[in-house]
This record gives structure tokens, sequence and C-alpha cells, in this order.
């Protein structure tokens, strides 16, 4: 298992330790046709919360994102570029928020 531990300070300098376990995840990209396309979704999944790694492919119209992200918040902001995103592999377990 991969992944980091996390320290949440709390009132009167007390931490907690928290561990967060990394995935990858792969997703099915639709509607990209160029390398700008490309770059708008890079943008969308790093701007996502808990994403460490984004690589976007136009020619198999994949994107890897490797992070403790919830996959759905991830087809979320694709979505919201104009463009449609789906779990590419069933052999993957997508961490769901």
């Amino acid at each position: 298992m991969k992944g980091n531990v996390c320290h949440y300070p709390t009132p009167g300098g007390v931490g907690i330790l928290h561990f967060v376990e990394e995935s990858m995840i792969q997703l099915k990209i639709e509607g990209m046709s160029c390398n700008n396309c490309v770059r708008h979704v890079t943008e969308a999944l790093k701007s996502v919360q808990g994403v460490e790694q984004v690589e976007v492919s136009l020619q198999e119209g994949r994107a890897i994102v490797t992070g403790s992200a919830a996959v759905d918040k991830l087809i979320e902001a694709v979505q919201e570029e104009g463009y449609t995103a789906r779990v590419d592999s069933p052999s993957l377990q997508p961490r769901m928020a």
C-alpha cells in the first residue's frame, strides 16, 4: 500500500496523524481533439484535492491520476471543462468521496 502520512493540528497544539492511501486511477476521456484540450483536462484534474500527479494522452484518450482524490471529483472536474470521463479499468479500485 502506498500513501502519505498527514499531520492535522488541533487546538492546544496536539496533532492527529492520518494515513492517506494513494491510488492510480485511469480515466477514459472523450472529446479531446488537440493539445489545448489536453492542457484543459490536465489543469482540471490537477485542481482536485488529493491529486499528486496527472498524465493525459491525447492519442489514447486517457488520463492517469495518482493520489488520494475521489474518482467522482475527478470525473466532475473533467465534465466541468466540457469533456466526458469515466473509469477506464475495472481492475482499479478508485476511492469514492
